[in-house]
C-alpha cells in the first residue's frame, strides 16, 4: 500500500480480477476432479496447495526483497 501510492487502486483491482477469474474457473474443473479422485483425495489436493502456500507471506516478512522495490518503476523509495 505504501510503496505504490498513486497506483494502489490499480494493484488492488488487479488482485480482485485475478481472484474473480480463479473463482469463475473453479466450478469448471472441480466437478470432474471430484468425480475422478473422490471427495477425500480431491480435498487433499486443495489442502496440500494451501499448506504449500502458507509460508509464503512469512517468507516475504522475514526476507524482504528491497531490490525488487528499488527496481520497480512506480515505487516510492523511503
Amino acid at each position: 500500500m505504501d510503496t505504490y501510492n498513486v497506483y494502489f487502486a490499480s494493484a488492488i483491482a488487479s488482485t480482485v480480477v485475478l481472484r474473480s477469474c480463479c473463482g469463475a474457473a473453479f466450478p469448471l474443473f472441480s466437478p470432474s476432479m471430484f468425480n475422478a479422485l473422490g471427495d477425500q483425495r480431491a480435498m487433499s489436493v486443495f489442502a496440500a496447495l494451501a499448506t504449500v502456500c502458507t509460508p509464503i507471506p512469512i517468507l516475504f516478512w522475514v526476507c524482504p526483497l528491497p531490490e525488487v522495490v528499488a527496481k520497480a518503476a512506480y515505487s516510492v523509495v523511503w
